[in-house]
């Protein structure tokens, strides 16, 4: 991308908004079929990765924050954008909490 829609489109960081969203989406699709013990864990940890990547991703929209910025932040830390594709079952819990700081506003 060029011209004045990708200076507005960079971030402090310098990476700009296309990449960051190209990452999101990398990472949603090699999360799937990598989802721990088979068929049930794709819609346990699959559903709840799903959860926690929309409520982030409107989260980043209304504040401008990353996405990246906001997993790891609703998470306390345990949780990074890059990590969600290696979940199982077992973090649903993790998952499913930090979606709930993040639909509740919560000081993020």
């Amino acid at each position: 991308m060029t011209g004045p829609h990708a200076q507005a489109g960079l971030e402090a960081g310098g990476e700009g908004v296309l990449e960051h969203s190209l990452e999101v989406v990398v990472v949603e699709a090699e999360a799937v079929g990598q989802n721990g013990n088979g068929a049930h864990s794709a819609r346990s940890i699959g559903d709840a990765r799903g959860r926690l990547l929309q409520a982030a991703r409107q989260m980043a929209e209304k504040t401008g924050r990353r996405v990246a910025n906001i997993i790891a932040d609703a998470s306390e830390g345990k949780l990074s954008l890059e990590g969600l594709r290696d979940l199982t079952d077992a973090d649903v819990t993790l998952v499913s909490a930090a979606m709930a700081r993040i639909s509740n506003g919560g000081s993020l």
